[in-house]
């Protein structure tokens, strides 16, 4: 009995010390300040996405495929874009060295996923559902009822 009380209990702590240094390296990737981003409204999931307008996949894909997020989700998602172009710095900051680049967070400000290159609608909700992103109506239904994006 108590042999499995112990077990149980270092899965819990294995567990906390997960999300904690998924914490850091979140806080690490984005130098710490994810508020200071233009857009970010606590309490919501994001898409942070960096692009250019010289980026052929992020004009002919990925913005269209966040679009389609922001159409069905409306406030219940935030997606924030940035311009590699206009804000160097804060593409320095992230270490984008590739576009389209997406990061997910939760509505707690946890790193959910990161992609590099494009990630279609259905990818980024399916992500989003395995991280368990809070804030957000189920995408079950829009993932199975998604057809081209």
């Amino acid at each position: 009995m108590y042999e499995r009380l112990l077990i149980a209990g270092a899965f819990f702590a294995f567990g906390i010390g997960t999300c904690r240094f998924i914490r850091y390296i979140t806080a690490k990737k984005t130098g710490g300040n994810l508020a200071a981003l233009p857009g970010w409204r606590r309490g919501a999931p994001h898409i942070v996405y960096f692009t250019s307008p010289n980026c052929r996949v992020c004009k002919s894909a990925q913005t269209p495929a966040l679009n389609s997020l922001r159409e069905n989700f409306g406030r219940d998602l935030q997606v924030i874009t940035i311009n590699v172009d206009e804000d160097m710095e804060t593409a320095k900051c992230w270490k984008i060295l590739t576009l389209p680049t997406t990061f997910i967070f939760d509505a707690d400000g946890g790193l959910v996923h990161h992609n590099i290159g494009f990630a279609d609608a259905a990818s980024l909700l399916r992500q989003m559902n395995k991280g368990m992103v809070s804030g957000l109506k189920s995408a079950d239904a829009y993932v199975s009822s998604e057809k081209t994006i």
